[in-house]
């Protein structure tokens, strides 16, 4: 289903939300710009370490390791030569294409 469609299923339906929600995927997905949502601040995801920050330029995360989150050697018992990673990665996106 394209965005076009989710825009006309809720044209048909009189639902707005709907409507709302293709308008804005299609115009970020138009759009060239880093923080294609449009989200400015910060935003602090608890339950797993990770935290957000948006400007209308740039974007950058910063993702963290606790004892409430468990290293990806400790899911299934795969990775096991991923003792390497660190304790917290930053990420930041200037242009998209990074």
């Amino acid at each position: 289903m394209s965005l076009y469609d989710v825009i006309r299923l809720g044209n048909a339906k009189g639902q707005n939300d709907l409507i709302k929600f293709g308008t804005v995927l299609t115009e970020a997905a138009n759009d060239i710009s880093v923080n294609a949502a449009k989200l400015i601040g910060k935003r602090v995801f608890w339950s797993s370490d990770w935290v957000v920050y948006c400007t209308d330029q740039m974007v950058t995360t910063v993702k963290m390791l606790s004892n409430h989150t468990g290293t990806s050697q400790c899911t299934n018992s795969e990775g096991p030569y991923t003792f390497h990673l660190s304790d917290a990665t930053i990420y930041t996106y200037t242009t998209g294409a990074e």
